[in-house]
């Protein structure tokens, strides 16, 4: 009888006992093949291309499938938003011109921002950003967004977080008034001015019993415009000065002195760098000063009532009102206390 011959699979010729395992484990046909595993029809799996333009695969057996497609995908695009072709010169300039609700939508994401402006001096966008958190941040987060013209857009996750940004101020960084407003539509950062801020006066040498939160608020919208009286002054903790939060308008003189009950008072500014002495307006200084008479080539009467050209013996000259004034005028600026 003969003896019997091993028959060798060629594959695991000089394979080690994991990798005849391996290949043995690999080779095998599942048992149950529906285990785990999700049926799906043949019928209802769609290409990207059928998914993208919208049409089944026998829609593109047709001619005109591709372009129904595109033009599907384009009125998608385009719905709320109409082009009106113009022209300026001779060059193209179309119109783009958006629906209420496309506005509205666009708009959204954006209700709960704020812009904001370091008076008198730029930042940078890290400095910014620390300092924000630090003054802002409590229940949700910020995103700072840098603009031009110096300019920042800061949106806030929570709307607990704006409104204390808004109302809690003035706020300061660097020993400068940051100015804040809400977003609004079409923000143009290079056409914006600022106009009017929010500063704290002081009044010193006051005596205590007008420390009190109705005269203080009539004496501050007669500054300008009122918006809070400092907590110390209403507590009458401190009685050095009297402290009002006022809205002031950058583009006129500011009020430097009032009087109650026979006495003068001088209102110092806290903090408001870029103030002219001369004319108490703000943004520039002595060589800026469109006030300023001494470059105007007029001829003045100096002290020995002799005329004289300005520039002859006379500087700083500055015109208010009616007044002349030589040298610094009667405003005052104090720094805030730490």
């Amino acid at each position: 009888m003969a003896a019997p011959v091993a028959i060798i699979n060629p594959v695991t010729i000089g394979k080690s006992a994991d990798e005849e395992d391996m290949l043995e484990r690999s080779t095998k046909k599942a048992k149950d093949n529906t285990l785990g595993a999700t049926s799906v029809p043949s019928d209802v799996l769609l290409s990207y291309k059928e998914i993208v333009t919208g049409c089944s695969a026998e829609e593109m057996e047709d001619g005109s499938s591709d372009e129904e497609g595109e033009e599907r995908a384009l009125n998608a695009m385009t719905d709320g938003i109409r082009i009106v072709e113009e022209s300026i010169g001779g060059y193209e300039c179309p119109v783009f011109i958006l629906s209420e609700a496309e506005e509205k939508r666009i708009q959204r994401p954006w209700k709960r921002g704020v812009i904001v402006k370091l008076l008198g001096r730029r930042i940078g966008y890290k400095a910014l950003e620390n300092r924000l958190n630090q003054m802002w941040v409590r229940k949700g987060v910020i995103n700072i967004i840098d603009l031009s013209n110096n300019y920042y857009l800061v949106a806030f996750s929570n709307e607990e977080d704006k409104r204390e940004a808004l109302t809690n101020g003035p706020w300061f960084i660097y020993d400068h008034y940051l100015t804040i407003k809400d977003w609004i539509p079409n923000f143009q950062p290079e056409c914006d001015t600022i106009d009017e801020v929010a500063v704290w006066v002081r009044i010193s040498g006051l005596p205590i019993e007008y420390y009190d939160a109705r005269v203080l608020t009539v004496i501050g919208n007669r500054i300008r415009r009122a918006i809070k009286v400092d907590k110390n002054t209403i507590k009458q903790e401190r009685g050095k000065y009297a402290r009002v939060c006022v809205a002031v308008n950058l583009t006129k003189p500011l009020l430097a002195m009032l009087n109650i009950s026979g006495r003068n008072y001088k209102v110092e500014y806290e903090c408001f760098h870029l103030l002219f002495l001369c004319c108490g307006r703000y943004g520039h200084y002595k060589e800026g000063c469109p006030h300023n008479l001494t470059h105007k080539g007029k001829v003045h009467t100096d002290q020995t009532g002799k005329g004289v050209k300005d520039g002859e013996g006379i500087s700083g000259v500055v015109k208010i009102g009616d007044n002349v004034v030589e040298g610094d005028g009667p405003w005052k600026i104090v720094q805030k206390q730490k």
